[in-house]
């Protein structure tokens, strides 16, 4: 891109990297340095959704793990971001609205539980990945929710960076 003469794109794509992965900071300087003049990104507010995901839905009860979600979705460019406390209101809000780009999901939430949320979500946009992301989950439980349907299963506590790489991993398959 820079040798194209697409600099704001590049240092899009250079911030949000150094966003996303702390372990990619070096590599990132040394591009700048070497074709940016150095240039600060932690100025550059110029965000790229690199994935190409538009509309995600969250269901969890919990307002810490939802603004956690939200900003790593923020920082990965995506801006449609609805979040639902319970099952009933993210069922109904996608049934309204069509399906969106990706859904993470608690595994025990209010009102729909998770097993019937991921069997309404495939009913109604089966094109959708479900993400669940759950601390009531263990290692053997993962084959069994896996053959529900859902895509990727994360247990909370999970670390910012493996949060991303596991929802970017999902999205490229």
């Amino acid at each position: 891109l820079i040798k194209n003469d697409k600099k704001d794109e590049a240092k899009a794509i250079l911030s949000q990297l150094q966003k996303l992965d702390s372990n990619l900071e070096k590599q990132v300087k040394t591009i700048v340095t070497q074709h940016l003049d150095g240039e600060d990104l932690g100025a550059f507010r110029g965000g790229m959704n690199v994935l190409g995901i538009k509309t995600v839905v969250v269901v969890d009860n919990d307002s810490s793990v939802q603004n956690e979600l939200m900003q790593i979705l923020l920082e990965m460019g995506i801006e449609d971001t609805h979040v639902f406390s319970d099952g009933k209101a993210a069922f109904d809000f996608v049934e309204s609205n069509g399906a969106p780009d990706l859904i993470i999901q608690e595994w025990k939430i209010p009102k729909v539980t998770g097993p019937l949320l991921v069997q309404r979500f495939h009913e109604l946009c089966p094109a959708s990945p479900i993400v669940v992301y759950s601390s009531l989950l263990d290692k053997n439980d993962s084959p069994f929710i896996r053959e529900m349907g859902v895509a990727t299963v994360l247990r909370k506590p999970t670390a910012k960076n493996d949060i991303v790489k596991s929802l970017m991993w999902t999205i490229q398959q």
